[in-house]
């Protein structure tokens, strides 16, 4: 009688009884048979409480060896959001690149069959122009280890059908992996449009603090409105919000399967929902992360506005954790 590897002793147990003349015929069947029906339930792992979401990492080269020899990781206020925001179990995903080796896509799908979301988060770096057709050399920093692993991990999230939850280049890469291009210069000559909108950092536009910082809140705060429609407007129960406004970079062509969820008075794209999927598939070109996880009084006391748009961000984040809890549901067993 031959016994898998990794049958219990149960299951070996029985086949050496099997093949015994102790224990013969329909009997040692029988035994056998009910050994391995306990085998299989016992290691059917139960759901966990919390739901899984996977965050796929930047990769910081560290050229110079100083720290690290290379580091993949994810910015603490985005961890800490999915955590006490989302109320979800995050699981980093690391930058594994291109890579010659066949396993890395069978990396990425046992990623994606253990997590019940995918969370693509903003980061220092933009998408490599070459990736969306375009001959413009583009702002660095780039990543490429980012880029070659989350644009092949959006699409197969889509064929899932898993629930995605995109934050400013997420939005970004969404629109890339499904064919669309990027746009480059929206602050260039910003003072000469109508209206005239800068949609990088406030604090670029104005000197620091007098002991040398940055104002966070400033930074971060509520900057200019969007118009909503579709899914945002039901999440948030408004057809206009404030968002904070951090980027350099926007979608110039929307990929087909968008649909734009979110604009500003410019006309920039400010969020868009992936029609394909049924639980959760919204990304944002602003930062809803801020704040997520502190106190609203600090040194000291919130705005109005900034009390609002931290409400407003965590309904955000919720709808996505309640759609990850929904799709873990649907699974028989992890």
């Amino acid at each position: 009688t031959t016994v898998r590897q990794g049958d219990s002793s149960e299951v070996q147990k029985g086949a050496k009884m099997a093949s015994s003349t102790r224990l013969v015929g329909r009997e040692a069947r029988k035994w056998l048979s009910r050994s391995s029906r306990g085998v299989r339930r016992a290691h059917v792992p139960k759901k966990p409480g919390l739901s899984i979401v996977g965050i796929p990492c930047c990769y910081h080269a560290d050229p110079e060896g100083n720290y690290f020899q290379g580091l993949h990781g994810v910015t603490d206020k985005y961890v800490r959001s999915i955590c006490h925001a989302a109320g979800l179990l995050p699981v980093q995903i690391p930058a594994l690149g291109p890579s010659p080796s066949p396993e890395t896509d069978t990396w990425l799908d046992l990623y994606l069959d253990s997590i019940d979301g995918l969370f693509l988060t903003g980061s220092p770096s933009n998408i490599n122009p070459a990736l969306y057709g375009s001959t413009n050399q583009g702002e660095p920093p780039f990543d490429s280890d980012r880029d070659n692993t989350s644009l092949p991990l959006i699409n197969k999230a889509i064929a899932k059908d898993l629930p995605i939850f995109a934050i400013c280049r997420g939005l970004q890469e969404i629109n890339v992996a499904l064919g669309g291009t990027l746009d480059i210069t929206i602050t260039h000559e910003w003072e000469n449009r109508r209206p005239s909108i800068y949609h990088g950092y406030p604090t670029d536009l104005v000197p620091p603090l007098p002991d040398g910082s940055i104002d966070q809140d400033l930074k971060y705060g509520p900057a200019h409105s969007v118009k909503l429609s579709g899914e945002l407007a039901k999440i948030f129960g408004e057809e206009t919000t404030m968002v904070n406004t951090c980027h350099y970079q926007a979608i110039g062509k929307l990929a087909d399967g968008l649909i734009v969820e979110a604009i500003a008075p410019d006309g920039v794209i400010e969020a868009v929902r992936i029609e394909a999927l049924s639980h959760f598939g919204i990304a944002v070109q602003w930062h809803p992360e801020y704040r997520q996880w502190l106190p609203m009084e600090g040194d000291r006391e919130a705005s109005e506005d900034m009390t609002k748009y931290v409400d407003m961000s965590t309904k955000l984040f919720k709808a996505f954790g309640a759609a990850c809890a929904s799709y873990r549901e649907t699974k028989p067993y992890r």
